[in-house]
């Protein structure tokens, strides 16, 4: 799984601004959704978060899609969230 480093990386390279250039990217985001982490009932359907590895105690760094844009935000891991692995 990637740092948040490599994945500001990747999106910045491949001009990845909001959810649908992130799926007509190389990296095929699909818009997933979620699963929250209070109930565990599906979310999101026309955004995708991925998760990084960069943790800080009960959060991790995570990247969210949508429509308008794409940023990272600090988010509690029982998130049901994506994961997308980048070969070195």
């Amino acid at each position: 799984m990637p740092t948040k480093a490599v994945l500001e990386n990747e999106i910045t390279e491949s001009k990845i601004g909001n959810a649908s250039s992130a799926f007509s990217s190389f990296l095929k985001i699909p818009t997933a959704g979620y699963r929250h982490n209070k109930d565990g009932k599906f979310g999101g359907p026309s955004s995708s978060t991925l998760w990084s590895r960069s943790a800080a105690g009960s959060k991790s760094s995570a990247l969210d899609f949508s429509r308008n844009g794409n940023e990272f935000r600090d988010k509690d891991r029982a998130f049901g969230f994506s994961v997308r692995c980048i070969m070195d």
